[in-house]
């Protein structure tokens, strides 16, 4: 990964949302490490896992990624969106191993990425060109939220991971039985957000989109803090599928 740790070895500035024990309450954090995040390992795996398939992503995403953190502004393939989806799934995932408390994606979702080396189906994923102060080039923000469904409190997580012209949302949920007690369905919420704004574009749903990065207003700092709340918390669609 050295064209991506070359750009990222700045201090990566953080920010995100702790959950309290009662799932609702949450508190602010903002620090710095000076490691980018291309280089971050989740201590808790196996060095193969650390060095092999998740190695593995970052290498598949590679030339992807330097294009549109170097600005690139034309259009996103599917095969594209596909090595972009599963690296920032599991770039997620360690991301969320960085804060105190009970911030994790959940056990499910990542015993599916160390099987299937790739991104739950139920996760949605955006981009979009951010706009970086120069002595702050990486971003990154997680949070996670208890939201109440009719089949119960659904845990939704967002991560923002923005480097010089390019940011990555990413998504993901906890699938929850539909209805309460049927093992026949499962059910779990999508957020609508980027058919209301014009600087993202989602390029994961169920499977990987194409898309065009032609004409997308710029994000700083504030506006992917903005952005990502509102897909935490605004109104989402339910969607049921057979497990």
């Amino acid at each position: 990964m050295g064209k991506i740790l070359d750009l990222g070895m700045t201090n990566t500035q953080h920010s995100g949302w702790n959950i309290a024990d009662d799932g609702i309450k949450v508190e602010t954090t903002d620090y710095s490490i000076p490691v980018g995040p291309y280089d971050w390992e989740i201590r808790g795996f196996c060095a193969p896992c650390n060095n092999g398939w998740m190695n593995d992503l970052d290498i598949a995403a590679e030339d992807t990624l330097v294009r549109l953190i170097n600005g690139s502004n034309g259009k996103i393939t599917m095969e594209e969106s596909t090595v972009i989806a599963n690296w920032a799934a599991k770039t997620a995932a360690v991301r969320s191993l960085f804060d105190k408390g009970t911030n994790h994606v959940v056990r499910s979702d990542l015993d599916w990425m160390h099987a299937k080396h790739s991104i739950p189906q139920h996760w949605q994923v955006w981009i979009g060109r951010s706009s970086l102060a120069p002595e702050r080039r990486v971003f990154t923000r997680h949070f996670r939220m208890a939201v109440a469904q009719p089949e119960g409190y659904e845990r939704v997580h967002v991560t923002v991971l923005a480097q010089n012209r390019l940011a990555v949302i990413v998504r993901g949920t906890e699938v929850l039985p539909y209805p309460a007690g049927d093992p026949t369905f499962q059910s779990w919420s999508i957020s609508p957000i980027a058919e209301t704004e014009r600087r993202i574009v989602e390029i994961f749903r169920h499977g990987p989109h194409s898309a065009d990065m032609k004409g997308r207003g710029k994000l700083t700092r504030k506006d992917l803090i903005e952005v990502s709340s509102r897909i935490g918390t605004s109104s989402s669609s339910r969607i049921e599928t057979y497990p």
